[in-house]
């Protein structure tokens, strides 16, 4: 009885979900980063609220319609309208990326940029993304910040 009742209980961990891996949008991918995949839900969950950047009404310059990945992307190959000729996205090269400067709280490194005083907020306001998330953006540019 007890090999019967060890081998159910060697079955159930085995067929958990307890892997280390998650569908979470602020855990880190493995492999290579996809934009659709792994960036968007992180846009989504974290950015792309109605009071936020998921809302054109409220012109905060920056909208990220999430159900458009396609529209999401083009917008982040743009110029930030709050850093003059600094890209939100520079393939390749975080510490180039304004994007990924809002994220992590190191917009002053464009400060000769700013229209406004220190370049605004780390986004999303008040707090930072988790570190996850972080990384898998910073992954995701790292490598070239493909539209896949």
């Amino acid at each position: 009885m007890r090999g019967a009742l060890a081998l159910a209980g060697l079955l159930v961990a085995g067929c958990s979900s307890t892997t280390g891996e998650t569908s979470s949008p602020d855990a880190a991918p493995s492999g290579e980063v996809s934009f659709k995949s792994d960036v968007v839900p992180i846009l989504a969950a974290r950015c792309a609220t109605s009071a936020c950047h998921g809302n054109k009404e409220n012109n905060l310059g920056v909208h990220l319609i999430t159900s458009d990945p396609a529209a999401v992307y083009t917008e982040l190959q743009r110029e930030s309208p709050t850093a003059t000729g600094a890209k939100f996205i520079v393939a390749g090269d975080p510490a180039k990326s304004f994007f990924y400067a809002k994220i992590e709280g190191t917009q002053d490194d464009f400060s000769s940029n700013c229209l406004i005083p220190g370049c605004g907020e780390t986004m999303p306001p008040g707090t930072k993304l988790p570190g996850e998330s972080r990384e898998t953006i910073r992954r995701w540019i790292a490598e070239g910040a493909k539209n896949n």
